[in-house]
């Protein structure tokens, strides 16, 4: 059984936003249970990110075809 499951920012004064996340999760049941929970929980974490670097690439690479689209088109160099 899980209690607690979130993921917490972590806020950067110095750069005014959050930098990261912390997981945070406590398990009652017996460590088989447990570390079988930490196994799903790992893989559904790696799907996501799996998943945002996919969109993250994406998004970069219309960029960089706007930009190379836009240089053709109006002479202008990258950058």
């Amino acid at each position: 059984m899980v209690i607690v499951d979130e993921d917490l920012p972590i806020y950067s004064p110095k750069h005014g936003l959050n930098v990261g996340y912390l997981k945070v999760m406590m398990g009652l049941g017996s460590p088989i249970q447990v570390n079988r929970q930490i196994e799903r929980e790992q893989d559904l974490e790696n799907q996501r990110q799996a998943k945002r670097i996919a969109e993250e690439r994406a998004r970069m690479q219309s960029e960089l075809i706007m930009q190379m689209a836009r240089q053709t088109a109006g002479g202008t160099q990258i950058g």
